[in-house]
This record gives structure tokens, C-alpha cells and sequence, in this order.
């Protein structure tokens, strides 16, 4: 009988101890899961970064992993590395699911990480800034920049809600290798999409993009401190690309830290598409190309800050979305505040004939998967492919490329000056 009672009393205290030991795993985050700051067994001065937390799932990984190390640099100086975009993670790799294409019974498959060899990319650089003004840069993913020239526009490039630079590698390549100096720059993008924090409120699109852009009059929406907005981040990362590659004209796009807009080609996906939309509203850039966005209008209401008068006008602006897209029709009404004219071209693969002329707005009628996936398989890495490996939707990120800039040295660009050459001598 007492053998009893000391055998159930053991027990008892078996599962009691099991117990705290799952009340102190939960109250410290010790799971599977690294948060962020500072990582148990790492050197004073890392951290681990935390997991990024998407509005919607997303194809492959998505944002960082537990086990990304950042280090912030000497003197508050980003500390990077120079390498090539790492390959496709095995869990990417994975993301292959055929897509059925629109009206035929074939398949196609969507794309991985993106380039993973060096032979792909043109002198990438992929870093982390760390440190601005003293002030610890969160979140802080990698930054992704390349360039083939030394001259040419800068293509600023903002990724889409909980999202990161290196999930667009085959479009940024694509925009380097058009002649761009292309800068995919990581900003304070986690938690909720700015579509659906905000909904019919017209003031809450410009508190948040405002913040987000300049850390100015952070409120109960936003409350990004001015060292971790993108104008600071977009500072920061110039500053360390005229260090790293010195003679590959990154100085140009900026005057002792004041930027020179209209050098530079805002683009974005989806919430980055928002923000590029609301920088090009304020700063008179070279020109605005949104994917699968702006989503700044619900129903009747619209951005308040559509309310004044863009500094960039409507002719330099592009947008390309999927009919499947869930915001489609919201994006549609957002295109039309913007004020993008010209009939909306839609196919396949929409790229407008020669004789299209004041063509603004590219609408895809492949078919992408459900509304999430639509939303994202325009220009993330899990875009459809070609048999051949190439995006399907390559000819259209070109197509808007060129409508801002050609570079003079391409095929295309020789080729048109040498036929008006020999037209003037006829």
C-alpha cells in the first residue's frame, strides 16, 4: 500500500516537472524557432534573425531563416559580403508545382529561388547593413544589388509584405542585364500588409507609407524610427556600395547623402509596389513600375495622399498583375487614381505590339493558381518557367524596363541608332 503511494507520487512529480519544463520552453521562446536578438552560445555582437510573418502563405520559405547571422560593422559601416546569391534551399527547390496553363491541357512548372549559379547574375552583392547612425537596423535581411554598367538608372526595388530581396533575384537580374544599376532593398515590411491594416481608411495608407518611407510622425499604424526607414536604409546601402564596388557609378544617385530621384526607377511587388507608388507621388523620379500593386484604394475610398498632385507624372508609370490576382480589382482602381491611361492589355503573356502606343497597364490571363498565389507568381522567384528554365513572364519585365531606359551599348539600342543612320544617308 505505501509502495503504492510512493510509486503514484513519483509519477506525480514526473508530470509536474514535464509541465514546467513546457511553461519555461513557452515563456522563453526556446522552441524550434529563433527569435530575435541576441542567440545563446553566438559572440557578443550577433544575432539571430527572426522569422518573417507573411499576411498570406507564400511559395518556398519566404523570409528569413534561424541561422542568419548579422554583425553590425566598425563605426556604424554596414558589414557585407560580396558573394553570389546563395542556391536555391532545398525546401525552394521543392516549390515546383505545375501550374496548368490557361486553355490547353499542358503544364508548367514555377520557378525556384532563382539564379543559383554565378554564370547568372552580373557581380551581385548580398549584405546587411547592420548598424545606422548607432541605431540596430530591424529587420535587417540581406540587400541585394548588381549592375552590368557603370552608368545608367538606379532601380530601387521593394519587396512585397513579409518578403526579402533575394525572393526576386531572376527579375533583378533581368534588370541589371537591361543596363540598371538595381539596388532590392530589405525595409520594415513584416506583420500585416499595409492592403489590409488600412482598408477604407484613406488617412491610414499615408500615415503608415509616410512612416515607412521617412520615419516621420510615427502613429498607432506605423512607428518606424527614422534610422530603419527606407530613406535612411537606401542611404546607408549607396554609401556601402560606392565602398565595396568604387568604380561602378553607385555615387551617382546621391549628393552627400541627398538623393537624386530623378535618377532612380522606384519599383515594388504588392506593399513594396505601395510604398514605390507613394515615393513617386512625393519625388519627381525616372519612373514608377508596381507589380501586383498599389493596393491603395477599398470601395469608395482611396489614399489620402492621391488627394494632391503627383510629383512624377502618369506617363513614366507601369503596372503588370494577374486577373487571378485576389486585390485585382482593387489594384485596378488603384491604377486608375494614379491616372494610368491607355487600354490595359490582356494575354498570356502581355507585351504590347509596337503600334500599342500610351499602353500603361499589363493584365496576364495565365492562369497562376488561386487568388494568393496570383498575387505573387508575376515577379517573385516562384514565377512560371519556360521548358527551358526561362521566366514566362521575362518579355514583360522587359518590355517595362525599356519603357524608362535603354542601355545604349545593347544589341537592340545598336541596331535602332545604325537603321536611322542609314535612313538619314538614304
Amino acid at each position: 500500500m505505501k509502495s503504492g503511494r510512493v510509486t503514484r507520487g513519483l509519477a506525480l512529480l514526473a508530470v509536474l516537472g514535464v509541465a514546467v519544463l513546457v511553461l519555461v520552453s513557452v515563456e522563453t521562446g526556446s522552441d524550434t524557432r529563433q527569435t530575435a536578438g541576441h542567440a545563446p552560445g553566438l559572440p557578443a555582437g550577433l544575432a539571430i534573425a527572426g522569422p518573417a510573418t507573411p499576411d498570406f502563405p507564400m511559395p518556398g520559405s519566404g523570409g528569413r531563416k534561424a541561422g542568419d547571422v548579422t554583425a553590425a560593422g566598425p563605426e556604424g559601416e554596414p558589414t557585407a559580403s560580396t558573394t553570389a546569391p546563395p542556391a536555391a534551399s532545398r525546401d525552394r527547390q521543392s516549390d515546383r508545382s505545375q501550374v496548368a496553363t490557361g486553355g490547353g491541357s499542358s503544364s508548367i512548372a514555377a520557378g525556384d529561388a532563382g539564379p543559383a549559379g554565378d554564370a547568372l547574375t552580373v557581380n551581385p552583392y548580398s549584405f546587411r547593413l547592420g548598424l545606422i547612425t548607432g541605431t540596430v537596423v530591424e529587420p535587417d535581411a540581406r540587400n541585394w544589388a548588381a549592375r552590368s554598367v557603370a552608368d545608367g538608372p538606379l532601380l530601387l526595388f521593394l519587396p512585397a509584405t513579409g518578403h526579402i530581396p533575394n525572393d526576386y533575384r531572376r527579375f533583378l537580374t533581368t534588370a541589371a542585364e537591361a543596363g540598371y544599376h538595381v539596388l532590392g532593398l530589405d525595409y520594415f515590411n513584416r506583420g500585416k500588409s499595409v492592403a489590409t491594416t488600412c482598408g477604407v481608411d484613406a488617412r491610414c495608407y499615408t500615415m503608415v507609407q509616410q512612416n515607412r518611407f521617412n520615419g516621420s510622425a510615427p502613429n498607432h499604424f506605423s512607428k518606424i524610427g527614422a534610422a530603419n526607414s527606407v530613406l535612411a536604409r537606401l542611404r546607408a546601402s549607396l554609401a556601402y556600395l560606392q565602398k565595396a564596388d568604387p568604380n561602378g557609378g553607385w555615387g551617382q544617385y546621391s549628393d552627400d547623402g541627398l538623393i537624386k530621384w530623378k535618377s532612380i526607377v522606384v519599383a515594388g511587388h504588392s506593399q513594396g509596389g505601395g510604398e514605390s507608388a507613394y515615393i513617386a507621388h512625393r519625388h519627381d523620379v525616372k519612373g514608377q513600375l508596381t507589380f501586383a500593386s498599389p493596393i491603395i484604394t477599398d470601395a469608395d475610398a482611396k489614399a489620402s495622399w492621391l488627394d494632391t498632385r503627383s510629383a512624377t507624372p502618369a506617363s513614366r508609370m507601369y503596372g503588370f498583375d494577374s486577373w487571378g490576382d485576389t486585390f485585382y480589382g482593387r489594384i485596378l482602381n488603384s491604377w486608375q487614381e494614379l491616372g494610368l491611361a491607355g487600354p490595359v492589355v490582356r494575354s498570356r503573356v502581355p507585351v504590347p505590339a509596337a503600334s500599342d502606343t500610351g499602353v500603361h497597364r499589363l493584365v496576364t490571363t495565365l492562369y497562376l493558381g488561386d487568388g494568393r498565389l496570383s498575387h505573387l507568381r508575376t515577379i517573385t522567384d516562384s514565377t512560371p518557367l519556360d521548358a527551358d528554365g526561362t521566366p514566362v513572364f521575362e518579355p514583360v519585365w522587359k518590355w517595362m524596363l525599356a519603357r524608362l531606359y535603354v542601355d545604349p551599348q545593347s544589341p537592340a539600342a545598336v541596331e535602332e541608332k545604325a537603321e536611322k543612320a542609314d535612313s538619314l544617308a538614304k
